[in-house]
């Protein structure tokens, strides 16, 4: 499974991009990423989540390539669903 995350906007506008083989990863965490995917329904979810009111808000993209299915989504930074802060927090 390949992982890209992408965050832009924020204050500073700085951007940060981070690409993730989980085969390069511990036993471990290659786990916790692919029941992070699995809870979420990730590969189901909407392909925007930008409707915020929030000024200066960080804005993220995560892409998920597993097997044969590419799926991308991006988020306002106060609309990410809980269950993805993890996955987040462990790339950024």
């Amino acid at each position: 499974m390949i992982i890209r995350i992408e965050r832009s906007g924020g204050v500073s506008g700085i951007p940060l991009q981070k690409t993730i083989n989980s085969n390069a990863l511990s036993k471990n965490k290659t786990e916790e990423i692919h029941t992070i995917i699995e809870k979420t329904n990730f590969f189901h979810l909407s392909s925007q989540y930008t409707e915020s009111n929030v000024r200066d808000t960080f804005q993220y993209t995560i892409t998920v390539q597993a097997e044969s299915h590419t799926h991308s989504v991006t988020f306002d930074e106060d609309r990410l669903p809980k269950e993805l802060h993890p996955l987040i927090k462990s790339f950024t």
